[in-house]
């Protein structure tokens, strides 16, 4: 059925503090306007960097549940309005709004225990908790229950005959829903939805002719509201702007039933063996991105691809029984398909499928199932545990002994067990980058930074430091400078957010300071003095936040080399570039002197990650970054 508890009923979202400066409203404008638009993914992007710089910001929690909602990830939502409703018990529309998300994750008991705790709220959300527990009753099978819900009178008419009508649907009564949903077409004149559920009647009767009239009509509607969502017109959005165009048109697309009534055109020409033709109708769906795509589409295309490609059908399928809830064809076809399980699958991923297939009839033996593939998987984790650990200690013997190449043998030889793990992928992108094998040190430090491309600050200094050397190597200069221009905008919101919640707490932060030193010194290094103290001195800029003992013997370092290639007339610099460091020098001392030795200078607070992990150090010498003892008096 068409009707459920999505989007239409969620609260609006709170109100962004903006920070009491001009670059925290236009973050918040360019939140609000996002999601104006629509376009909830790009919003969660930047919410989710935001938060990281300023955690547990109601504002921000509020906007990124709203978001996540909308994007149909209930899971987040729901963690984000349970914290939520933690925080501010006081606020119900908090509960309702975790309650609406733990319904729509198929979490039932979840959401009848907050529902449930609700019936004493009033105003809108009186009503929202009264929705929310009867279509909690419907999804459940309790009829009783909803019975008793639709008689208390806290609904209206027309959502308490969609529930009737729907009960009638899921009990098999058709010709009973069906009058159901024409009355309610009568009195409120025709409504996408509706006429779905009235098609979908006249389909589960086999009275196609009507089912294709109803369908005929929602198409009709669409297309005279949206033009452009006809693939023939002119107005077809192309790849360049389809994001644009999907986030303008998502919510009508919802309102419409368009979807819904495509897949069922489809449904009926499969049904009557029309089944190249159905597989023909799905260039006819309006335009969306494939990321959007329903369950039910999603399996259509798994069913009408299972003769010409088999691996894509189960993936599909598998796909849709690993992110519940399940639809129930969903396991109905997976079990006529024995076949091709024992042909693409592993015994234990059988193993797993058939215990969710026999879950709904059989829950005890499924549970009995599951918790013998668990203990088998927990113990192949734990041995897998151990030989990562027994792994880098080798490694690390064969890195004091700079023999990077059989460092480089040992990880590759246990990449099927463990080319998943953070750590391996960081060692092995650095053992490659000592080796001067910077673009495939660079495909393996980009692994590091998948998923946090908006929040560079929580990838390890030192990926993001021979990251930006290898890029310089492999003459990728333009990335390079994308990721310092990234570090330095995430730099300047943290230090303002810090500033506008008056937190004292915040460490100073040092990625860009690192990344700045590594290149100016591969610079240095490669006889590009001029544009490598360049680099240098902006990595220490400004000096109050950023000189340190650790960054001072980064920097001086190069000094001391440019002095001895100077002496040694084996290098000339511009005049400019003397001068220049004549003055950081002399800012240098001055700041310096504030300090009465080495030793309170070094205990300064240093707000970079200074971990040195296996390999690390090692490869932090080879961008001329190793790291030293903190006992080194100063220069």
């Amino acid at each position: 059925m068409s009707w459920n508890a999505q989007g239409r009923f969620i609260a609006s979202p709170s109100a962004v503090a903006p920070g009491g400066d001009s670059s925290g409203i236009r973050v918040t404008d360019a939140i609000y306007r996002l999601i104006r638009d629509e376009q909830y993914g790009s919003a969660i992007r930047i919410l989710s960097r935001q938060l990281s710089l300023t955690p547990g910001n109601r504002a921000l929690l509020s906007l990124l549940g709203y978001s996540s909602y909308q994007t149909k990830n209930f899971e987040m939502a729901a963690d984000i309005y349970k914290e939520l409703s933690q925080r501010f018990p006081d606020n119900v529309t908090y509960q309702v709004n975790l309650a609406q998300s733990l319904l729509n994750l198929g979490a039932l008991e979840e959401a009848d225990a907050f529902c449930s705790a609700l019936s004493k709220a009033s105003g809108p959300n009186a009503y929202r908790a009264a929705m929310l527990m009867a279509l909690l009753k419907y999804q459940a099978g309790d009829w009783e229950g909803l019975e008793y819900c639709l008689s208390s009178n806290e609904l209206d008419d027309h959502l308490a005959a969609t529930l009737r009508g729907g009960r009638f649907w899921k009990e098999k009564m058709f010709d009973l829903a069906l009058e159901a949903f024409q009355r309610i077409m009568k009195t409120n004149g025709f409504e996408p939805q509706m006429a779905y559920n009235i098609a979908l009647c006249h389909y589960e009767q086999r009275q196609f002719v009507s089912c294709l009239q109803y369908i005929g009509e929602i198409a009709k509607m669409a297309m005279e509201k949206h033009p452009d969502m006809n693939n023939g017109s002119s107005g077809k959005p192309g790849k360049e702007n389809s994001k644009i165009w999907f986030g303008k048109t998502s919510s009508f697309m919802k309102k419409s039933a368009l979807v819904e009534a495509f897949n069922l055109r489809r449904a009926i020409d499969f049904l009557v063996g029309k089944v190249d033709e159905a597989a023909g109708k799905l260039e006819l769906i309006p335009l969306r991105l494939p990321d959007t795509f329903d369950k039910v589409t999603i399996h259509n295309q798994a069913l009408f691809q299972s003769e010409h490609n088999a691996g894509a059908t189960l993936d599909k399928l598998r796909s849709l029984v690993e992110n519940p809830p399940c639809l129930p064809e969903v396991l109905v076809n997976l079990a006529e398909k024995q076949n091709m399980l024992e042909k693409y699958l592993l015994n234990d991923e059988i193993a797993f499928l058939e215990a969710l297939i026999i879950s709904k009839n059989s829950p005890d033996v499924a549970l009995e199932r599951l918790q013998a593939l668990a203990e088998q998987h927990l113990a192949t984790l734990r041995r897998i545990k151990k030989s990562l650990q027994v792994l880098m200690a080798q490694a690390n013997i064969h890195v004091e002994q700079r023999n990077y190449k059989m460092v480089e043998g040992l990880l590759q030889h246990s990449s099927d067990i463990c080319e998943l793990d953070s750590t391996w992928k960081m060692n092995m992108a650095h053992v490659l980058f000592l080796q001067q094998k910077y673009a495939d040190a660079i495909w393996y430090y980009e692994q590091s930074l998948e998923g946090n491309e908006d929040c560079l600050h929580t990838v390890k200094s030192v990926v993001l430091a021979n990251l930006c050397t290898a890029y310089v190597h492999e003459h990728q200069n333009a990335k390079a400078k994308a990721i310092l221009d990234r570090l330095k905008e995430e730099e300047v919101t943290q230090i303002k957010n810090a500033e506008a919640f008056e937190r004292t707490d915040c460490a100073t932060p040092f990625h860009s300071c690192i990344v700045k030193l590594a290149i100016g010194t591969l610079y240095c290094a490669e006889k590009s003095a001029d544009f490598g103290l360049q680099m240098v001195v902006e990595a220490l800029n400004p000096l109050s936040d950023k000189l340190r003992l650790d960054t001072w013997y980064y920097a001086k370092r190069c000094l001391l080399d440019l002095s001895n290639r100077l002496a040694s007339r084996s290098c000339f610099v511009a005049d400019d570039t003397i001068v220049t460091v004549l003055k950081f020098l002399q800012d240098v001392d001055a700041h310096a002197r504030r300090y009465t030795s080495g030793r309170v200078f070094s205990a300064v607070k240093v707000g970079y990650d200074c971990h040195t992990d296996l390999i690390l150090s090692v490869a932090a010498d080879r961008c001329y970054l190793r790291r030293r003892p903190t006992t080194r008096d100063s220069v």
